[in-house]
């Protein structure tokens, strides 16, 4: 994929970077009981396991790769998880940088659809990544959502332009790294009236709209 953007479309936006490279490790999901701001301890600490309501929880033995991860897919088979009823799902990864510095990131919950509407349930509203509380920390920083330009825009609304709700078409987020290795963590809910379970979370370079690989 890489070869074909650098040789055939080089003057044409290609929104695709190397991501194999990103490794996951995904715990959950959690059972939410249908309200998926609720938190679990793992937004408070990183143990190897965690006691919810009478349950243990272990973070998945195999890890998930890539910059977007299936927790399950929408057309009803297992994902980088096995099936399950909705909940909250984490995600936590690592990334060395050679310095503190500031660094672009494409972030994203629960991709719209471009085929029949807007499907995937209404944009989120002010404040919000997605429209079932979706959240992520680097370095136990919350980092925010973009100010969107179209929130709260119904589900079925296909003669409205998408304009930044797909990461891949608007300004990264500038997330600021520290020197060494920076923690990543991802809060997955789902739950109605999300269709979608999937995140998205991965350096780039940006360029007016073209995109590369982040080499800093």
């Amino acid at each position: 994929m890489i070869v074909h953007r650098e040789r055939y479309f080089k003057s044409w936006p290609f929104q695709y970077v190397k991501q194999t490279d990103i490794s996951w490790r995904l715990i959950g999901p959690f059972d939410h009981k249908g309200d998926t701001a609720a938190r679990f301890p793992v937004e408070d600490s990183i143990e190897e396991s965690y006691m919810v309501d009478g349950r243990e929880y272990r973070w998945q033995d195999t890890e998930a790769r890539g910059a977007t991860i299936h927790v399950n897919h929408f057309f009803g088979f297992e994902g980088h998880l096995p099936k399950s009823n909705p909940g909250t799902v984490y995600g936590v990864t690592e990334m060395d940088s050679p310095r503190e510095q500031s660094v672009k990131f494409w972030i994203g919950f629960n991709e719209n659809s471009r085929a029949g509407g807007r499907r995937c349930g209404p944009n989120p509203g002010p404040g919000e990544w997605s429209i079932v509380n979706s959240k992520v920390w680097v370095n136990g920083v919350e980092i925010a959502p973009p100010e969107w330009k179209q929130p709260g825009t119904g589900a079925q609304t296909p003669e409205i332009p998408f304009v930044d709700e797909l990461y891949m078409i608007r300004e990264p987020t500038v997330i600021q790294l520290k020197k060494g290795k920076n923690r990543i963590l991802v809060k997955a809910p789902h739950g109605p009236p999300a269709w979608k379970w999937m995140f998205t979370c991965v350096p780039v370079e940006w360029d007016e709209g073209s995109v590369s690989e982040n080499k800093n």
